[in-house]
């Protein structure tokens, strides 16, 4: 059966805390596409209904209402929500940390599979060649950003 990887997309997303003033808040960024935040905050509502592309969805507190487009706006359980989205940073100093810390689980991953004594025989010679010269590159290109972040914090 053939598997599948979800497209990095970037999306807008606002989570519901359970209150009419979140709900107000909310319906005021669908219908206006600014969102900003009531300072009063009222009572407990627990759940609402969100009219989407498919029809009426219940948003229960701790949801995520996420805009995928200009028209298309759907509610996501706070567990699928934290499995398949996170915050992009607003600085490009945390962009460029971020960045180097994804490296790093990669260049950790592949360094485990080349310190070995013998070569794994699934691993044809050609490929165990490419991933060294992988290898190398990745611990160059990770350096680079490490002594980017360096410089950045020392000014």
């Amino acid at each position: 059966m053939p598997k599948f990887v979800k497209k990095p997309v970037e999306v807008e997303a606002v989570q519901f805390k359970g209150s009419t003033s979140d709900m107000v808040d909310i319906q005021r960024w669908i219908n206006t596409g600014i969102y900003t935040e009531s300072e009063i905050k009222s009572r407990d509502i627990r759940s609402f209904e969100l009219a989407t592309l498919h029809g009426l969805q219940t948003v229960n507190a701790g949801d995520w209402v996420v805009k995928a487009n200009q028209d298309d706006f759907y509610p996501v359980a706070a567990s699928v929500f934290e499995l398949n989205f996170r915050e992009i940073p607003d600085s490009w100093l945390e962009r460029v940390e971020l960045e180097q810390a994804e490296l790093q689980i990669k260049t950790d991953a592949l360094n485990k599979t080349l310190n070995v004594t013998h070569k794994p025989e699934y691993i044809s010679d050609q490929q165990w060649v490419l991933m060294s010269r992988q290898k190398f590159h990745q611990n160059q290109y990770n350096n680079i950003l490490k002594e980017r972040i360096q410089i950045e914090k020392s000014i």
